[in-house]
């Protein structure tokens, strides 16, 4: 039988039983992910059910009113023509699932050729996954959704393809993407000579133009709406005290928690900038998702999510530093696998029963 050719004349190759052991690896990585994280449900579902039902009108309730500030899944849950709480959370549950592999579609993408599989399974085992999956419910898939937006967008090399990429993420959650949008653009600079020309032509703070825009038609729908215009920062002055004692409460964990077994590829890339400049950027965004995390009252979630972006940069630029050295690669692989992020609730860890807490979730949705 005689295999068909390329333009070139090169013939295609079937896929070989190494690259099977790749996929096997990214597959078993995505498995691993979901199951040390414990899958659970962030609060009641009803409450999502009802704020998308009467969105853009806020439901009333304190913090549960700033759920109508974070609108995309809102949206799309109405536009289905959703209703039960089962729905909701099958809903989100979905969407984590495109996000974690739309993540590991882009470092594919822009990844360092023969070790991608290596950057993909970083990617799934990176904390950001963690975060998604014990708050099935909550807005986050959707903010990531959009912040993956405006990394698709570098590859464009186009100021207004990044402008207006950041339209959607603004609309969702301007204070997060404002932050992180900061991160990434600092992580960009310091790790520019170690990034794949395709996504260095045209800063990504350029993104800040459609972060704007994006905020603004929120707005214009609550004004048009009649709908108090309030935003999330006044909450801060109210507790941002009683945030910070917790914070210092459980700060070793807390500390890990950040990265987990990540704190090894983050130190691995920030030893080897070859100068000061970049390792002070470095820094500097982790300290811009630092900001995030005392501002709010999830720890370490907000963190997680606001520094998401930078952190898949990270990974793309220590697998082009590591690429030869195959046993630095491979150790620091290991302790991400058997480390796994710690997921606070004020200062109770949450995400240490993988039985209980994923089986209330399965009866839920089959009940």
């Amino acid at each position: 039988m005689v295999r068909p050719k390329t333009r070139d004349g090169n013939r295609f190759k079937r896929p070989g039983h190494h690259t099977w052991l790749l996929v096997a690896g990214v597959v078993a990585a995505f498995c691993w992910s979901i199951l040390r994280s414990s899958v659970a449900m962030l609060g009641g579902p009803e409450v999502g059910v009802e704020a998308a039902l009467i969105w853009p009108e806020r439901i009333d309730g304190g913090f549960l009113s700033f759920i109508s500030d974070s609108p995309l899944g809102l949206i799309l849950y109405k536009a289905l023509g959703l209703s039960s709480p089962q729905s909701w959370v099958l809903m989100h549950l979905v969407m984590t699932i495109i996000v974690m592999w739309t993540f590991v579609l882009w470092i594919a993408l822009a990844g360092v050729p023969g070790i991608r599989a290596h950057s993909s399974r970083l990617v799934l085992l990176a904390p950001v996954t963690t975060v998604m999956l014990t708050g099935i419910g909550s807005y986050d898939p959707f903010t990531l959704a959009a912040m993956l937006l405006v990394l698709f967008s570098l590859f464009s090399g186009s100021r207004f393809v990044i402008a207006i990429s950041a339209v959607a993420l603004g609309f969702q959650h301007f204070e997060q993407g404002l932050l992180s949008l900061v991160a990434l653009t600092a992580t960009w600079v310091a790790l520019k000579r170690h990034l794949p020309a395709s996504i260095c032509r045209v800063n990504p703070m350029w993104a800040l133009v459609g972060l704007v825009l994006g905020r603004l038609i929120l707005s214009a729908v609550f004004l048009m709406s009649d709908v108090q215009v309030s935003g999330r920062p006044q909450w801060i002055s109210a507790f941002l005290l009683e945030w910070s004692v917790s914070a210092v409460g459980t700060a070793p964990l807390l500390f890990w928690s950040l990265f987990a077994g990540m704190w090894a590829v983050v130190l691995y890339t920030w030893l080897r900038l070859p100068d000061l400049q970049s390792r002070i950027l470095l820094v500097g965004a982790f300290a811009t998702g630092t900001v995030g995390l005392l501002l709010s009252g999830d720890r370490p979630r907000v963190f997680i999510v606001i520094l998401a972006p930078s952190v898949i940069l990270l990974i793309l630029s220590y697998a082009k530093m590591a690429r030869k050295n195959h046993r630095s690669r491979t150790l620091i692989e290991i302790l991400v696998w058997i480390a796994p992020p710690l997921i606070f609730a004020e200062n109770v860890i949450t995400n240490v029963n993988i039985l209980d807490v994923p089986y209330t979730l399965f009866l839920f949705l089959v009940t």
